[in-house]
């Protein structure tokens, strides 16, 4: 019964991870990076890899991932953070975990 779960579960995941860029709008996936950027009127603004993203119905989460988010001529760079995406409501949260110096 437990590989059940844990196969049924992996099927979930990987078929979120397929659907990640029908589902969300102005979210690109990609797979082979690890990589998920966020576009804001077409235009690349944040860049989150991850070893692991979850894919839920209204959360984009990744931990420990580095961000980088670009503001026009510049961008901002963070190596280890833990992210959480919505969407559709467009709404970003950047926070430091309790790893490393700071």
């Amino acid at each position: 019964m437990k590989r059940l779960a844990l196969f049924s579960c992996l099927f979930l995941c990987f078929f979120n991870i397929l659907n990640a860029q029908n589902k969300y709008p102005n979210v690109q996936y990609n797979e082979d990076l690890q990589q998920v950027y966020i576009f804001v009127e077409r235009i690349p603004t944040v860049k989150v890899v991850s070893e692991i993203f979850s894919f839920n119905p209204e959360m984009i989460i990744a931990r420990g991932a580095s961000v980088v988010v670009y503001l026009e001529s510049d961008s901002i760079y963070h190596p280890s953070a833990d992210i959480n995406y919505n969407p559709f409501t467009q709404e970003l949260w950047i926070s430091r975990n309790m790893k490393g110096i700071g």
